[in-house]
């Protein structure tokens, strides 16, 4: 059985295929990683809806001292706000739930394929580094799946909400705005290969340090007993 190194798989195209192969894992709960960014959706349909009402408590309540829509817009601000909040809260909570249980499976998956590797795996593969792709690299997708992804996705539709709205209140305005926003896009979208190749050097590097720390304990008595502590740390 052959174990294919993770810096094989180059290119967007690898990274589209490794987060598809993720989602593979959540297969069982995408209803309600389904319903989760729908909730998403309605907080950050809220947020936005928040700051729409925010100008029109000052526009027809502050700035025309009309204390009566003031209030009454106020009282929508906070309403809006409020739903947000809680729509936030549940729908990062239900995404961080299923998040878990799939990272769950991922976990025991990864245990049992460990059982199944052959020996000569082991010979050739140093133990921190494995260690690492099932530690490090596991808490990596944990943390992906857990915030990182309820963010993206928050942002994400949050960008479009407004888009739409500036669109639909002033066309102009909404174009231009639009437009500004793609040096930003294009500099992320350039810069993405750097981003991973630095992920990827960090993975190893971690890996090669996890690799030789776990040697050095597991050899420790042979270390203590040839008297090459300073040895040993120098090296490592």
């Amino acid at each position: 059985m052959s174990v294919p190194d993770s810096d094989e798989i180059k290119g967007s195209s690898g990274d589209i295929r490794s987060f598809i192969r993720i989602l593979r894992y959540a297969r069982p709960y995408w209803g309600k990683l389904g319903f989760a960014v729908v909730v998403l959706g309605v907080a950050s349909g809220m947020g936005v809806l928040s700051a729409a009402l925010i100008g029109r408590l000052v526009e027809r309540g502050l700035v025309a001292r009309n204390s009566a829509a003031a209030w009454k817009f106020g009282t929508w601000v906070l309403l809006a706000e409020s739903a947000s909040v809680v729509a936030t809260y549940f729908g990062r909570r239900m995404m961080t739930q299923t998040s878990n249980d799939a990272l769950y499976l991922i976990r025991a998956r990864l245990f049992s394929h460990l059982n199944r590797l052959p020996m000569n795996y082991f010979d050739r593969e140093p133990l921190g580094r494995t260690v690492t792709r099932i530690t490090y690299d596991v808490e990596g997708l944990e943390d992906f799946f857990g915030s990182t992804l309820a963010r993206l996705l928050n942002a994400i539709l949050s960008v479009i909400i407004v888009i739409c709205g500036m669109m639909a209140t002033d066309l102009r305005l909404g174009l231009i705005v639009t437009f500004s926003m793609l040096p930003a896009a294009i500099v992320t979208w350039g810069t993405r290969g750097s981003v991973r190749h630095w992920n990827r050097e960090f993975s190893r590097r971690n890996s090669a340090i996890n690799a030789k720390l776990s040697e050095f304990l597991n050899g420790l008595p042979v270390i203590r007993y040839f008297g090459a502590e300073q040895w040993s740390a120098k090296s490592f």
